[in-house]
């Protein structure tokens, strides 16, 4: 049986609640039913650093890029992208953009690489990150991918049970 590629996520702005929620949706039972490896891609400390204020865990493989062609089990793996911070949690700012950018373009390189077909973003200020160049995070993808097919994104948000495409 052919491998699953992983999910990709992308931890989003790194003063957001993301990594509460991550920390509580992610779990081994979940990882069961996805039945695929996941990736996060974002910074290691501060992830570590708001795990700690959270009192939460996350347990994790450290990956480096170029360990990707190998197959992945199903479990959590984080592709590390550099952040300088002072406290776990600061205030959203322009501080971030940069390292959300690079966030996205290591997500971007695998999936126009093919070795993942699924991306997940965590929150994205439109005010400080996409600074009203995009009118919100699909159309940044969708500029910054190499292999679109169509000049009209869309966003999907789908379950087993509903399906919803904004029009």
């Amino acid at each position: 049986m052919k491998a699953k590629k992983p999910i990709l996520i992308i931890l989003g702005e790194p003063n957001s609640v993301f990594v509460e929620l991550i920390s509580k949706v992610i779990s081994n039972k979940l990882l069961k039913q996805i039945n695929r490896p996941i990736i996060l891609i974002g910074s290691e400390n501060l992830l570590n650093a708001q795990l700690k204020v959270l009192k939460r865990k996350l347990l994790y493989k450290k990956i480096e890029k170029n360990e990707l062609d190998n197959k992945l089990q199903k479990k959590i793996y984080l592709i590390n992208v550099n952040y300088n911070f002072k406290k776990a949690f600061e205030k959203i700012s322009y501080k971030s953009r940069r390292y959300i950018s690079n966030c996205f373009f290591e997500a971007l390189k695998l999936l126009n690489t093919k070795q993942s077909n699924i991306i997940i973003n965590g929150p994205i200020s439109k005010k400080y990150f996409l600074r009203n160049k995009f009118p919100g995070i699909t159309e940044y993808i969708h500029a910054k991918s190499k292999k679109r097919k169509s000049n009209r994104p869309v966003m999907l948000i789908f379950n087993k049970s509903l399906s919803v495409s904004p029009i």
